[in-house]
């Protein structure tokens, strides 16, 4: 059952070994999304000049209308996408240096709405194990 979520994974490339060779540091203290623009292409702008900073263990809620990029930051924070222009650091080390393994293997999303697999409830609750 494991081995279907890991096959998933793989064939998204979330586990790309072409990225940067450092790992996430054990020990940081912010989260900073700096100067970041981001366009979809053949899109307008999402997010022009966006800037947050989050100090470790800060509790963060996104919340907006539809469409308005709560997904597309979610995106950005996994590295499924990168940022047209600016960067997001932990520390001062930008997500780019990292190898995307370590970033996703740190990074923790819990979606509001639950995804399954088609596959029995039993089957789907006994994917942790």
């Amino acid at each position: 059952r494991l081995e279907r979520v890991e096959d998933l994974y793989r064939s998204f490339d979330f586990y790309a070994e072409n990225s940067g060779p450092a790992p996430v540091p054990a020990q940081w203290n912010q989260f900073q999304v700096q100067n970041v623009d981001f366009t979809y292409p053949e899109s307008s702008p999402l997010f022009h000049n966006l800037n947050l900073r989050l100090h470790k263990n800060a509790l963060v809620a996104l919340v907006g209308a539809s469409g308005s990029g709560k997904s597309s930051f979610i995106r950005l924070l996994n590295r499924l996408q990168d940022p047209t222009t600016g960067s997001l650091k932990f520390d001062d080390q930008a997500f780019a240096d990292f190898n995307i393994k370590s970033l996703r293997d740190n990074v923790c999303v819990i979606a509001q709405e639950p995804f399954f697999l088609s596959a029995s409830i039993r089957d789907n609750l006994l994917l942790a194990y």
